[in-house]
């Protein structure tokens, strides 16, 4: 037997593929299931000056040496910054699993609480630890920590701050700036127990510059989950091979496959590194990171660069200044440790003497400045290629550009200050320091200190070391106290994850473009800091002359308004609602627990229940906040028990970075005027009625949440991107799975809450004889619920339904709004995914206005354990002005195409499902239709004959990337028999079987485009269709509806994934069939993986396909519509324009 006649009998003979349960992806399906995560090198600060109990180091001068006791600023927060201070909290700090050390003992507390040790002090009795001193304010008094400095870096004595902190102890109490205050046990009250505690955890945890990194680091980098990879080093390391230096990994614990202890080495690092007295070598160590990450430090045997489009920062923590010169003798930088370039070549000399401000130091424009300063080493390794074996695509952000593999900077002084005024928001401030810096009115002053002088160690170099973190693209901060350190570390790693939300697979689009006058809406999903969505709103323009339309810039800043933005940046109390008894009501606890649903949102930290994955790291305070009635709040968009709030009481909730959720597979649908042409009596005077209706958008995303935004009348309407309301449908709730949403793990344990693209039309309620306009939705992979509200005026919706079935699956399938036979507006929908009942597939018709189950019409095919999985539904309707649903086609993940009767209008007797067709490969393998069949009429001789058309191929889970199998599309005839093409049951014949008697066409490679070669004719009238296997490139199919352009004309676009994390996802094709003649019009090329197709019409009446790619990039592609007889006319889904 030969290949070819082998292949046609496995299409002949294979038998019905089995059903399964499918696998269904909870997240975005993106190249290669793998995240690119940004590398963090922590330089941690083991100098001598670490160990003291005191900063700035001006604190160190208030004493008395005569008789030997420190002046009062050394025992007062207003002048030490590691002073007790009790407006602090001084929280234990936390392991590497984020479970809290125990509090500190009042009587017996240790002096090192990261070390085992069995000395102990009374703290009661110890004269040196038993007090502290209160600043008392007056009006004009100086601020705490207001140390200033001259230019020349020496501390200013003439202040009234520093005679203040000068005093004795006694002058101050005498002259009533500073009380006093003595703690022993005799105080039983809880104010005093509750000071006492906060006083021992300060002795313990925060009462050196050691202790206060420790602690504020390791509660900082609590929050970092494996999406991270972390390493640290010790600023005393001159090597990356020795136990002080821990290379960046994922950071998380983790056994088998893949297993290590990262973060348990991290921390332990942390926690067990001991301070070396000498120098601050910041230059050294920072030259050093950046070499490390080129791969090119002497020594170096790991690469921690993964991908080319990998992020890599350095975070630089320090107490001082630099104050080491360049020699060769010892003390000094020597050898590697020296700010050298990052190929070892040479130090890195003048960097930014000729750079724009704020990058230049030097006011001059010919340059000048210092040479090897930190901020010169930051400027190196941001503008170095630091690798240039790899392909330069790192995502650009709003404030670092460069896309080349490069070193992004922070820095962070403890209790220290330079010559300049710091800000906390100097990015942002028009005036100050670091404005005028920026507007060239002041420079970077230089630092002139080093070890070769006498002036080492000046004011300056914290100068430099913010100049650094400009020139690295990073930020800088100054802390003064421990909350302070604890805060900027936190920002820190927030403003990294805000700039690793913008790489390859995070703030990306997966959707079809919504188009509605000439807006079009974008929505979006980024999985990076922490799951969050947008829908960003943009408009067309034209061009004067020919009427075009010109697809928008969607950069990022460039829309019209940010739903996102909007929703976060909003003071006003949210409208929520959910059904209660068949109305609508708020979305709160009390109402949940009277409608008997709060079991789903009472969760616990106790003993017998611990519902988050962060019960064991949280604070008892804490434990006790986590209950039903707060999780309500939070999922209503309350911050205040965030794990990112200060207070460790408050620290229950995963920290979001929007209060919007993301949008994976489902499309916001727009509605403003009545769009549909009915002829049904009272229609028009309806449609009349809502001519100016309030424009919207509706969008469900997987915060679990069916938002309403409204659009604006214009591009200047304030209103646009307001969230009017949200529902949450009882699919959600009963899902039980919305407290996920406050999981620290969530990150990693995404689950699609609601996501799926709801559908509006225009229904009449014969029992209130009035028109309405209903929304219906299902739940994608998030459940198996559809449901529907009137949103005839939008700001006041209705519940209409919500309706469930044992045999319905997990609602993939869209709704379709029509009429049956006998005049009644209903809602089709298929069984679904997964529809695990009895597992037969169905068509489900129910009631549009108040969600009865009128009928079912199953399929012969599907079982328990086998289901069936029928997809996307598409009806057909005879006229655009009398939307009465004739029939309806879905298809299978078997490969079955399915005719659905449900009015008894075709042969044969009785409502039913036909399998019209089967697509196999050539091997006899299914081809799984997931898409929408589109439906088209050709005459031939006077004869008009049904034409369904449809694209195989999937992809549902992460197993389906790697799929290489041959996905075709088809395009077939429906006789309205009682059979299908190539008969029925287990012996119907594949389509590409030569029984079946579909022409075979052909696609090559025509120069850059690809073309039907050579097109083989069609005769409808003798033969049965058509199809075309994508086999130029491998793994190609079509899981996208295609879009039907007018004049015969059908738009697929195909789906090439592949392997590279750093790219869009694969790539794409964007075919226009002439679906009579098999032939192709046009076909485009797309660098970029298509997510979406739509279709477009310009002021003349041309249409255009509108194409969206992964990287939410807009491109229009005219259409080839009117090359074929005007007799091959398109069938809409049941008229309906709003999907």
């Amino acid at each position: 037997m030969t290949a070819t006649a082998l292949a046609a009998a496995l299409v002949l003979a294979a038998p019905l593929a089995p059903a399964q349960v499918i696998d269904v992806a909870q997240g975005p399906l993106n190249a290669a299931g793998t995240q690119v995560k940004p590398n963090i090198m922590f330089i941690l600060d083991d100098s001598g000056s670490m160990n003291f109990e005191f900063m700035p180091d001006e604190v160190g001068l208030v004493k008395d040496w005569q008789r030997n006791e420190f002046m009062v600023g050394y025992w007062s927060a207003q002048c030490n910054g590691v002073a007790f201070d009790p407006s602090l909290e001084y929280a234990p700090p936390v392991n590497a699993a984020g479970t809290a050390y125990p509090n500190a003992s009042f009587t017996a507390a240790l002096p090192d609480g990261f070390r085992s040790s069995t000395a102990t002090t009374n703290l009661p009795t110890n004269l040196n630890n038993s007090f502290y001193y209160v600043y008392v304010p007056y009006t004009g008094s100086p601020a705490a920590m207001s140390w200033t400095y001259y230019s020349s870096g020496a501390a200013n004595e003439s202040t009234v701050f520093y005679r203040e902190c000068l005093q004795t102890m006694a002058a101050a109490e005498a002259s009533g700036r500073f009380r006093k205050v003595t703690l022993n046990t005799s105080d039983t009250s809880a104010a005093a127990v509750a000071l006492r505690q906060k006083y021992a955890n300060w002795y313990t945890y925060y009462r050196s510059r050691k202790l206060t990194m420790r602690s504020a680091v390791g509660r900082s980098f609590r929050s970092i989950g494996e999406n991270y990879r972390v390493g640290i080093t010790l600023l005393s390391d001159a090597t990356v091979t020795s136990s002080s230096f821990l290379n960046v990994a994922d950071f998380v614990d983790r056994s088998g496959v893949g297993s290590g202890l990262q973060r348990s080495d991290f921390y332990r690092l942390l926690y067990s590194a001991e301070t070396i007295d000498g120098y601050t070598p910041l230059r050294g160590a920072l030259s050093k990171v950046g070499r490390y990450f080129g791969k090119t430090y002497p020594g170096q045997t790991v690469d921690p660069v993964q991908h080319s489009c990998q992020r890599n920062y350095a975070l630089l923590s320090t107490d001082g200044y630099w104050n080491v010169g360049i020699s060769t003798e010892p003390g000094y930088e020597i050898g590697n440790y020296r700010p050298l370039k990052l190929d070892n070549s040479g130090l890195v000399g003048q960097q930014d003497g000729t750079l724009a401000r704020p990058y230049r130091d030097s006011t001059g424009s010919d340059g000048g400045g210092d040479s090897n300063s930190l901020a010169d080493v930051a400027y190196h390794f941001w503008s170095q290629d630091l690798r240039a074996d790899l392909k330069n695509d790192v995502p650009a952000t709003e404030r670092d550009s460069a896309t080349h593999q490069h070193l992004t900077t922070f820095t962070v002084g403890l209790g220290v200050r330079g010559t300049l005024t710091y800000d906390r928001n100097y990015l942002t401030q028009t005036t100050g320091d670091y404005a005028d810096i920026v507007a060239g009115r002041k420079q970077w002053p230089v630092p002139t200190g080093t070890k070769d002088s006498s002036a080492y160690g000046d004011a300056t170099h914290i100068d430099d070391l913010w100049h650094a973190a400009v020139n690295g693209r990073g930020q800088y901060f100054s802390a003064s106290n421990p909350d302070a350190l604890a805060d900027a570390i936190s920002t820190m790693i927030s403003e990294i994850s805000k700039d690793s939300g913008s790489g390859a697979g995070a703030g990306t689009s997966t959707l079809t473009p919504v188009t509605g006058d000439d807006w079009i809406f974008l929505p979006s999903f980024s999985s990076s800091p922490s799951w969050y969505g947008d829908i960003r709103a943009f408009r067309f323009t034209s061009d004067p002359l020919t009427g075009a339309l010109i697809a928008p810039d969607t950069a990022e800043g460039k829309e019209i308004w940010s739903a996102r933005k909007k929703l976060d940046a909003r003071a006003e109390p949210r409208r929520i609602l959910f059904g209660k008894n068949g109305v609508l009501a708020d979305f709160t606890y009390a109402n949940l627990q009277a409608a008997g649903l709060q079991g789903a949102f009472d969760i616990a930290c106790t003993a017998t229940k611990s519902s988050l994955s962060q019960c064991a790291m949280l604070s008892e305070a804490a434990k006790a906040k986590v209950d039903g009635p707060n999780l309500v709040s939070y999922l209503r968009g309350d911050t205040s028990l965030y794990m990112s709030q200060k207070i460790t009481e408050n620290q229950a909730f995963r920290t979001r970075s929007s209060l919007l959720g993301d949008f994976i597979n489902s499309s916001p649908v727009y509605l403003a005027k009545a769009p549909f042409k009915y002829a049904d009596a009272g229609y028009s005077a309806f449609a009349t009625a809502q001519a100016s209706r309030l424009k919207m958008i509706y969008a469900a995303a997987n915060d679990g949440m069916l938002h309403a935004f409204r659009v604006g009348e214009n591009t200047s309407d304030s209103t646009g991107g307001e969230e009017a309301w949200a529902f949450v449908p009882r699919g959600v709730i009963d899902g039980a799975s919305m407290w996920r949403l406050a999981d620290t793990t969530y990150e990693a344990n995404h689950r699609n809450l609601l996501d799926a693209t709801p559908v509006i039309g225009d229904v009449y309620d014969s029992t209130t004889k009035q028109w309405r306009t209903i929304l219906v939705g299902g739940m994608g992979a998030g459940g198996r619920y559809y449901y529907a509200l009137d949103v005839t005026s939008p700001l006041q919706p209705q519940l209409l339904w919500e309706f469930t079935d044992g045999n319905l699956g997990l609602t993939f399938g869209n709704p379709v709004i029509t009429k049956n036979a006998a005049g009644r507006w209903v809602v089709a929908f298929t069984s679904g995914l997964n529809n695990v009942g009895d597992g037969i597939g169905r068509l489900f018709v129910v009631d549009a206005v108040d969600g009865r189950l009128l009928q079912t019409v199953a399929t012969p095919a599907g079982s328990a354990t086998a289901p069936n999985n029928l997809g996307r539904l598409n009806a057909w309707v005879a006229s655009e002005t009398d939307n009465t649903a004739l029939r309806y086609y879905a298809g299978d993940m078997q490969g079955s195409l399915w005719r659905f009767d449900a009015d008894d209008l075709v042969a044969p007797s009785g409502p039913e499902a036909v399998r019209l067709g089967r697509a196999l490969d050539a091997n006899g393998t299914a081809q799984p239709i997931v898409g929408m069949p589109l439906l088209t009429e050709t005459t031939t001789n006077g004869v008009a004959t049904a034409i369904i058309s449809f694209g195989t191929g999937r992809l549902t889970n992460i197993g389906d990337l790697a799929s290489t199998g041959v996905q075709s599309i088809y395009a077939i005839k429906d006789t309205l028999q009682a059979t299908g093409i190539g008969g029925s049951g287990d012996t119907q014949v594949a389509l590409r079987h030569q029984d079946a008697n579909l022409v075979q066409q052909t696609l090559a490679t025509s120069a850059s485009t690809r073309r039907v070669d050579p097109v083989k004719p069609v005769d409808w009238s003798l033969q049965n269709g058509w199809y075309v296997d994508l086999s130029l490139s491998s793994g190609e199919r079509v899981v996208l509806d295609g879009v039907p352009l007018g004049s015969g004309v059908l738009a697929y676009a195909s789906s090439i994934p592949n392997s590279d994390p750093c790219g869009s996802g694969g790539s794409s094709w964007l075919y226009q069939f002439d679906i009579g003649k098999g032939s192709v019009l046009a076909a485009t090329s797309y660098s970029s993986l298509l997510v979406g197709i739509g279709r477009t019409v310009d002021s003349k009446g041309n249409i255009s396909v509108v194409a969206t790619a992964r990287d939410q990039s807009l491109s229009l592609a005219a259409s080839s519509a009117g090359v074929t007889t005007k007799s091959n006319r398109v069938r809409r889904t049941a008229w309906r324009e709003l999907n």
